[in-house]
């Protein structure tokens, strides 16, 4: 195996090397050699020390790595970014004068900073004075903070931690700034560069950090660039149960590239590694009032769900429990689902009397008697499949989807109060999952996405369902072409009940026709009894399918203010046959 590169720590102005303590004890975990290296003109303000004392603290660093054979990658901040290229001279491919038999720096990571110019001082860099958070105090020679440290550079720590790392800040000489730039070097122009862009820096401003880095790029530099927000960090999780059933795993990512090392539940809880999960399961995570939360399948196998949360004062998981809510019992060999949903967290699992996909809900403090939810509409799970739950991105709709117990593909219902649930209806386009798989699904830039494991063992997205949904998120009309007569005369039949407004093309002049009528079907929020006692007494076929959905669709339609006409012309089956418009606020 090929020896892993030495990684060298270098902070910036007022700090010392701790500051970079996390990310070395992760990376020493993974047995990568991290040395951290302290700055002169950190610990001392004499006008003897300037930027070439640091810049030689950092080389005599990557000497004692390059000296043995060792590689080595520079980890630099802020003021030390210029400082760590500099030291590079000398230890790169392109700089070195030996014939090769010594390591070299074959790379440098880049946080919040510039890229030096032989000559240049840091004070050049900036236009000849500090940025507006410091002043120049030339009679001290130290550079000074001039604002609230925490608002400047840690007001994304909690307040315990921030306070922390300003009571650790030391002085920095002035000199470090303008005086020993003779030894610049320009070492980021010979080894890639990973630039890690800071959005919300307060003490480098995001708009400078994107000035030199198109300069550099227009030098020539290799620069990979990683935006990540510092106020609030745009931080994922990713969990998972390991492959030898030792337990569920995590990782997070703030930019969905780069991952950081798996860590293992167990030892979040300091619980033994019998705490652990049902084989053939997975892990169900959500994050409701800013605290997260795991939920696992035991790996009792007794119906009993398993839980822990982030505790904030501690930050760290709390000791696991049992999910105790009134008739909760999970069928074997499956998974739970959970998301947040009209200030509620919901959670979702198949019975384990195979009765059905049931729901129950926490307000963070007590879990609600589990309901069940697909029995109610006649529907039932294939064993040994999960369920999949989604919300659409303006928050309005939660959608429930299953895979059908009669190896009849994905199901699904939505609810927009989490009490109603409309019909249950199938995405049967000809599909069928593989067997043992689950449906997932998600919402993403205004439309939900369905994906699910095909029969032929390829990953499928079934994009029909967004079409219409689309539309009516965004208050848009849109119109169905139904060239199934019995379907329209089903639909007429119920929409005379009452259940929506009715007008005769012929008769009206105010219908509105869509320019881009659709020939799919999607539902939505809906609570029709006939069609339940269709389903339950097991009478599907008395309902045209397509009218299933477009009752279910119609009914959210009218409850958001839409008015439903329907052309019930037989000459006219080709045009619109159900058109959806909608009445602007305080006109209808």
């Amino acid at each position: 195996m090929a020896q892993k590169p030495s990684l060298i720590f270098v902070p910036g102005a007022w700090h010392s090397p701790e500051c970079w303590g996390k990310i070395m004890s992760a990376m020493e975990a993974k047995e990568f050699k991290c040395i951290p290296v302290a700055l002169p003109t950190n610990q001392s303000t004499s006008t003897d020390v300037n930027y070439s004392h640091d810049v030689k603290a950092v080389a005599d660093a990557i000497a004692g790595e390059t000296s043995q054979g060792l590689d080595v990658v520079l980890l630099v901040h802020s003021y030390s970014g210029p400082v760590g290229q500099s030291a590079m001279r000398g230890f790169t491919n392109n700089s070195a004068d030996t014939d090769g038999k010594t390591g070299r720096v074959i790379g440098l990571f880049n946080v919040a900073t510039g890229f030096v110019r032989e000559g240049a001082s840091f004070l050049d860099a900036l236009g000849g004075k500090p940025l507006p958070t410091c002043e120049a105090d030339y009679e001290n020679n130290l550079m000074v903070i001039v604002v609230d440290p925490i608002d400047m550079m840690y007001h994304d720590l909690p307040a315990e931690e921030a306070d922390y790392w300003v009571g650790k800040l030391s002085k920095h000489a002035l000199t470090g700034s303008t005086e020993g730039y003779e030894v610049t070097y320009e070492g980021w122009r010979d080894v890639p560069v990973w630039q890690i862009m800071t959005k919300d820096d307060r003490a480098y401003p995001y708009e400078a950090q994107k000035m030199l880095v198109r300069g550099a790029e227009k030098l020539g530099a290799d620069v990979t660039k990683r935006l990540i927000d510092i106020t609030s960090p745009a931080v994922s999780l990713h969990t998972f149960n390991g492959s030898g059933n030792n337990g569920t795993f995590w990782t997070t990512s703030q930019d969905g590239v780069i991952w950081t090392m798996v860590n293992c539940l167990d030892d979040a809880m300091s619980t033994p590694p019998s705490e652990t999960f049902e084989p053939s399961t997975s892990p169900a995570v959500a994050v409701y009032q800013d605290t997260l939360y795991v939920v696992w399948n035991s790996s009792e196998a007794n119906g009993t769900l398993r839980y822990t949360y982030v505790n904030k004062a501690t930050n760290a998981f709390v000791q696991p429990k049992n999910l105790t809510a009134g008739g909760l019992s999970i069928r074997s060999q499956t998974s739970p689902a959970m998301v947040e949903f009209n200030g509620l967290l919901y959670l979702f699992f198949n019975g384990s009397g195979l009765n059905g996909t049931w729901m129950t809900t926490s307000n963070g403090n007590v879990w609600a008697i589990a309901s069940p939810v697909t029995s109610n509409l006649g529907g039932n799970f294939m064993d040994r499949t999960s369920p999949a739950i989604f919300v659409s991105d303006d928050k309005r709709v939660l959608t429930l989807l299953w895979y059908g117990s009669g190896s009849n593909g994905t199901w699904y219902t939505t609810t927009t109060n989490g009490i109603t649930w409309s019909n249950q209806v199938g995405l049967n386009d000809g599909q069928v999952l593989m067997a043992g798989s689950s449906p997932c699904g998600i919402g993403y830039h205004g439309r939900p996405y369905i994906f699910f494991v095909g029969g032929d063992g390829n990953l499928w997205n079934y994009a029909r369902y967004s079409l219409a949904m689309d539309a009516f998120l965004k208050g848009n009309d849109f119109a169905f072409v139904a060239q199934d007569d019995a379907t329209v005369k089903y639909l007429e039949a119920q929409f005379a009940n009452g259940s929506v407004i009715i007008q005769n093309p012929s008769s009206s002049p105010n219908i509105i026709q869509s320019a881009n009528p659709r020939n799919q079907t999607v539902a939505g929020n809906a609570n029709w009894i006939n069609l339940w006692h269709y389903f339950y007494n097991g009478s599907p076929s008395a309902i045209p399918r397509e009218a299933v959905s477009l009752l279910a669709l119609a009914t959210l339609a009218f409850n958001f203010n839409y008015l439903i006409s329907i052309n019930t012309d037989s000459q006219m089956r080709f045009s619109p046959r159900l058109i959806f418009h909608r009445i602007p606020p305080n006109k209808g």
